[in-house]
């Protein structure tokens, strides 16, 4: 199909200021939904927590998804989640079934959002690219600026469930012409990290449920300490005395000088701590030093290294 970038552009910003809204709106109604579902604090808060928590925790999953299988495809399909988790909340009389499409408007927006920006980058070029991407994040940052003076107009004149349902409606106005948009792919994409996805969503999912639910289980209670418990990363980050610094970056222009195999091996290992106060704190930079004075041409210093406890001298 017939790229048409002018299209795209303007599919994109109406969904993406459409998306934020229903997040700092939401905010707004939550005195109107409370008492209109005669519910506590705790279940009402997931309207908005249930969102964010869902929406940030497939935004990656949804990238990776886009490029590998289509991005129009997984922007059309996001759109239509996050527009029909918008008008069931329009019609839910339940707050448990209000947090449950709430939660799954997030995974719609996250993919309508990360899907989103790839038509942009796919459709544009150069500096061109540039300013729509600009124009891209100021279109999110009027929906989560503005989202609360919109959804405070919306409810005093059409109550809460208008909060939800007026960005659908934007939504299904860009519904109506993605099939004009033209399809894309990555070819060098990879498989998508599902269980990566499902352990960081549930993880973030026990975490917020913690604090939520904390002040009305109360802080000392089986279900928001199992929650903490649960929630506890693993691996020697949690060793006493001990921090790990994961490192995935590279020198890149060393690197593709030495067709792909840096030419210095960054070493790294434990490093003990000196006992005195004013060398431990120096050493990390006087390490920097040294590495740029020795490698001008390389742009990243060597790896952070594992820091272990300091220890008293024996005197």
């Amino acid at each position: 199909m017939r790229n048409n970038p002018i299209l795209v552009l303007a599919a994109v910003l109406l969904s993406s200021v459409s998306l934020p809204i229903t997040l700092t709106g939401a905010s707004v109604a939550l005195v109107e939904i409370a008492s209109d579902l005669q519910a506590d604090l705790a279940p009402v808060q997931w309207v908005v927590t249930g969102y964010n928590a869902t929406f940030a925790s497939f935004m990656p999953a949804s990238g990776s998804l886009a490029d590998l299988i289509g991005r129009r495809r997984i922007y059309t399909s996001g759109l239509i989640i996050f527009v029909v988790s918008g008008l069931l909340s329009t019609v839910a009389t339940d707050i448990v079934l209000l947090d449950v499409v709430r939660a799954l408007a997030g995974v719609g927006g996250a993919a309508a959002a990360a899907s989103g920006s790839a038509l942009l980058a796919a459709s544009f070029q150069g500096p061109a690219r540039a300013r729509v991407f600009g124009l891209f994040g100021t279109a999110l940052g009027i929906g989560l600026a503005f989202g609360p003076t919109i959804a405070g107009v919306l409810v005093n004149a059409f109550g809460w469930r208008a909060v939800f349902g007026v960005p659908s409606v934007a939504c299904l106005l860009v519904l109506a012409v993605v099939r004009l948009l033209p399809e894309s792919r990555d070819p060098r994409s990879r498989r998508v990290d599902w269980a990566g996805t499902v352990s960081f969503t549930a993880g973030l999912l026990l975490l917020i449920f913690g604090f939520v639910e904390g002040p009305a289980l109360g802080w000392a209670s089986p279900a928001v300490l199992g929650t903490f418990v649960a929630f506890r990363p693993p691996g020697r980050a949690w060793s006493s005395g001990t921090s790990t610094v994961a490192h995935s970056s590279r020198a890149a222009a060393g690197d593709s000088a030495a067709g792909g195999r840096p030419e210095h091996p960054p070493q790294a290992g434990p490093v003990r701590c000196p006992a005195a106060a004013g060398a431990g704190a120096n050493a990390p930079s006087r390490q920097v030093a040294a590495n740029v004075r020795a490698h001008p041409g390389r742009m990243s210093p060597s790896p952070p290294r594992v820091v272990e406890p300091c220890r008293d001298r024996q005197r």
